[in-house]
């Protein structure tokens, strides 16, 4: 596994942790609460969507980075690393 999410629901806190060398390193939270997939570019987080249960919003939100040009670019760099 290269990345993953926990929850801890008592603090309602969510952390993005990758896998960097022989562990896993947390990623910092962004300024927009939104956290972002190093593995699925175009994967997004609104954490703070998810601990109000707000489906429309985590969807809008991860809708909005798969049609960012994350995925995109993603695409094209496994098509060249193929050749």
């Amino acid at each position: 596994m290269r990345e993953y999410v926990t929850f801890d629901m008592l603090s309602k806190r969510a952390v993005w942790r990758v896998l960097e060398g022989d562990g896993y390193t947390a990623q910092p939270m962004p300024p927009d609460g939104i956290l972002r997939s190093r593995v699925s570019p175009g994967v997004w987080l609104d954490v703070a969507a998810f601990w109000v249960d707000d489906a429309a919003r985590l969807n809008a939100d991860l809708n909005a980075g798969l049609a960012s040009t994350e995925p995109r670019e993603f695409v094209e760099r496994l098509a060249v690393a193929k050749r």
